[in-house]
């Protein structure tokens, strides 16, 4: 299916209006920077055809398929389109709409992955001994690729008061710096 330009602007205006419920639930964590930063747009024209996601900056499509996308014509259709925007210099990136609905954590682990962005969970400091917990916290330092990320920048820039287990916020910390780190992609370490 070939569109002409006036006719691809308009459709790509239809999608954003009329957004499936799996493009806004991920729409709605990508969106105004929130991906550590990076900016997409979304039912974006590039040549004949509309993406449903793009990261132009890092030249990252997003595309979300349901079941339709499964049936041979469709498989063929999208290989084509695949080719062309890879060929274009994009790196495509293809998650099925289950896996948004049932497993949006994974997803947002794949595309940390893709994306090559890491976040504090990642670089734990070292287990403090019970005497001197806020000390070894305060001589904590970040790995250099880290800092370089917005979420490394605040966390440069955060002081340790000198008691730092003995407020409400300290205590959640110590509780986060005590939890054993996990390497499996969709396991949660929060703050309780």
């Amino acid at each position: 299916m070939i569109l002409k330009m006036d006719n691809i602007t308009e459709k790509s205006r239809q999608l954003r209006k009329n957004m499936t419920t799996q493009e806004k639930k991920l729409w709605n964590i990508i969106r105004n920077r929130q991906f550590f930063g990076f900016r997409f747009r979304r039912q974006f024209p590039i040549g004949n055809y509309i993406v449903d996601f793009i990261c132009r900056e890092k030249n990252i499509i997003i595309e979300l398929d349901g079941g339709q996308h499964n049936e041979n014509i469709n498989i063929v259709y999208d290989n084509k389109r695949t080719e062309f925007l890879v060929s274009e210099g994009f790196k495509v990136v293809r998650f099925w709409n289950n896996e948004i609905d049932e497993n949006i954590d994974g997803v947002y682990e794949r595309l940390k992955e893709v994306f090559g962005v890491c976040d504090y969970n990642m670089y734990t400091p070292p287990q403090p001994s019970p005497t001197r917990e806020g000390e070894q916290l305060r001589n904590f330092h970040m790995p250099p690729q880290f800092s370089q990320t917005k979420e490394g920048e605040q966390l440069k820039n955060f002081r340790i008061p000198p008691q730092p287990f003995n407020t409400k916020e300290g205590v959640q910390l110590k509780k986060f710096c005590m939890q054993p780190q996990s390497s499996q992609i969709g396991d949660k370490n929060e703050i309780q």
